[in-house]
This record gives structure tokens, sequence and C-alpha cells, in this order.
């Protein structure tokens, strides 16, 4: 499956529909694509964060609790990179 390019917010619907079917694995699945796929998004990760919350995922949580603090200190490098710190 290629995963390049492709767009979080499809895997998130494609995760709400597995877990309206009651099919969480599929689900968590289909969230953890997303948040391969989201980069940089911080939106996403937040989203995805309370999603693996909700379904009690505490790896994924974990996972996306790492990636909003790689985003968050990569924020806060190029804000010192361009303030000339």
């Amino acid at each position: 499956v290629k995963l390049e390019g492709a767009d979080p917010e499809l895997y998130i619907i494609l995760g709400k529909a597995y877990e309206s079917a009651r099919q969480k694995d599929l689900a968590a699945t289909q969230y953890r694509k997303a948040s391969l796929v989201a980069g940089d998004n911080k939106q996403v990760h937040q989203r995805l964060l309370k999603l693996f919350q909700e379904m009690k995922q505490s790896q994924a949580m974990a996972f996306e609790k790492e990636e909003l603090k790689r985003i968050e200190k990569k924020e806060k490098f190029e804000k010192e990179l361009k303030q000339g710190k």
C-alpha cells in the first residue's frame, strides 16, 4: 500500500467508519496510517491523539504525544532562526 502523498483526512474518515462498524482494530490501523502521512501537521496529530485516547490505545497515544513534541520543537527552532538567535 502506497501512503506517500496521501491525505490523512481520508484515513481518519475510514477509521471513523470502522469505529462505527465496531471494528476497533481496523479503525486504529487507519488512524496510524493517517499519522504516518500527516507529517508536521500539528492539528492532525492533536486530533489523532484524541481519537486514540477515546479508544484507549496507549502505545499510539504515546507516539502522537512524541510527534507533537517533535513538531513543537521544530516550530520553536524555526522561530528562533527567523529571529536571528
